[in-house]
């Protein structure tokens, strides 16, 4: 019997040279330690994803709040599965609006499945002048060169390809507990006719075997 051969995905990690270059940016913006408001709307694949984020927000400098009002960065992360989770999203996304207004400083963020469908970075580009940075999935290391040329040049960012690696080791801020999810691939190859996570998450990408059962280790001496 022939052994299957699985293709090669390749890796890459966050660059600490520009997670230290925009934590100084983020810094000089604020005169006080700046906090981060980060929900994750659908899935579990979400919710992981969004441990990431605000991981990542973390090695920025960025504190935690449970209050867009109180926030110096909002970050929506979103799905594409409803039509109603969108309509939530936009209706989010509009009361920010007076916000931003109030807090010129403001940070806002829309990232994820959602944010991944060309026709709705068109709708937030003509629609919402008031959102900073838009990007789709897999892009999660890409956050401290997203705020980084938002806040330098000052213009709006907008991030639509599709991840072609798969990331290691990005720091991940998890809920206390018994419980932690533990990703071992993203993406998926079975175009099914109802389903756009193919779409949305690109094609099938596994994390390597040694990578996973490192993680595995870790969550379960930390109390998981």
């Amino acid at each position: 019997m022939t052994q299957l051969e699985l293709p090669i995905i390749p890796t890459e990690k966050l660059s600490r040279a520009t997670i230290e270059s925009c934590k100084k940016l983020v810094a000089d913006r604020y005169e006080y330690p700046p906090v981060a408001y980060v929900h994750s709307f659908g899935c579990q694949q979400s919710v992981s994803d969004g441990e990431r984020i605000s991981g990542v927000l973390s090695e920025l400098g960025f504190g935690v709040t449970h209050s867009e009002q109180n926030a110096d960065l909002v970050l929506y992360n979103t799905c594409a599965v409803r039509e109603s989770a969108e309509t939530k999203v936009y209706g989010h996304i509009g009361e920010l609006k007076a916000l931003k207004k109030a807090k010129p400083n403001m940070l806002i963020i829309i990232c994820g499945c959602m944010a991944q469908r060309p026709e709705v970075q068109a709708k937030l580009r003509e629609s919402y002048p008031h959102v900073d940075v838009v990007f789709g999935t897999g892009a999660v290391h890409k956050i401290p060169e997203f705020i980084s040329s938002c806040i330098k040049q000052r213009k709006r960012v907008y991030y639509d390809e599709q991840s072609k690696t798969v990331v290691e080791d990005i720091p991940t801020i998890r809920k206390e507990g018994s419980r932690a999810s533990l990703p071992i691939m993203q993406g998926c190859d079975n175009f099914c006719s109802y389903c756009i996570v193919p779409y949305v998450r690109g094609r099938e990408m596994s994390r390597s075997a040694d990578k996973i059962i490192e993680e595995a280790k870790e969550l379960l001496s930390q109390g998981y």
